[in-house]
C-alpha cells in the first residue's frame, strides 16, 4: 500500500487560523443573543408597566363613578354614611397631596375617593321664545377626586366635576 506524503508547509502555513476565525464568530453570535434576550426582557417590563398602569387607572376610574353614585343619592335624599362627602366651605382638599387624603375619604374596594361640594351656581340664559329665563337655571357642582394604588408604586388620581340640578 502506498502512502501519499503530507505536505508539511501547508499544515504549519495554518498555524490555528481557523480556530481564532471560530471563536470570533461565537463570541459575535454569543453578543447577538444577550443583545436579544435584552431587548426582550426590556419590552416584557414596560409591557407589565403599562398594564400596571392602565389597570390602576381603570381602578380610579371605577372609585369616581362610586362616587357620583353617592352624589346621586345625596341630592335625591339617601344619603349614605360616611360617604367622603365635604363641602368646600369648610376645607378644601389638594388631590396631589396625599397626606391630605386623611379627612373624609371613603375607602373603597381599589382606591379612595372624596366628594367636594362646590357649591350652586346660575346658568345664565333665556328662552327665545317667551324672552324669560329658563326653569332650572341653577346647578349644584361637585368635585370627586378619586385615588387608586397598584402594584409596584403605581399610583393614579382622577379628578371629575359633576353636576346636578338638584341641590344636596
Amino acid at each position: 500500500m502506498r502512502t501519499i506524503p503530507l505536505k508539511h508547509h501547508a499544515v504549519e502555513d495554518q498555524r490555528g487560523v481557523a480556530l481564532i476565525v471560530c471563536l470570533i464568530l461565537l463570541l459575535v453570535m454569543t453578543l447577538l443573543g444577550v443583545s436579544a434576550m435584552n431587548s426582550s426582557i426590556m419590552q416584557e417590563l414596560m409591557s407589565n408597566s403599562f398594564r400596571t398602569q392602565t389597570a390602576t387607572l381603570s381602578s380610579a376610574e371605577f372609585v369616581v363613578r362610586e362616587g357620583e353614585q353617592v352624589i346621586t343619592g345625596i341630592v335625591t335624599g339617601n344619603p349614605r354614611p360616611d360617604a367622603g362627602y365635604h363641602d368646600l366651605a369648610e376645607d378644601s382638599l389638594d388631590p396631589l397631596d396625599v397626606a391630605a387624603w386623611n379627612f373624609k375619604t371613603q375607602n373603597f374596594d381599589g382606591g379612595e375617593y372624596a366628594i367636594e361640594h362646590i357649591g350652586r351656581r346660575e346658568v345664565p340664559g333665556e328662552s327665545i321664545a317667551e324672552g324669560e329665563e329658563v326653569a332650572g337655571s341653577h346647578v349644584s357642582i361637585f368635585r370627586i377626586s378619586a385615588r387608586s394604588e397598584g402594584d409596584r408604586g403605581a399610583a393614579r388620581i382622577v379628578q371629575t366635576i359633576f353636576v346636578t340640578l338638584e341641590a344636596p
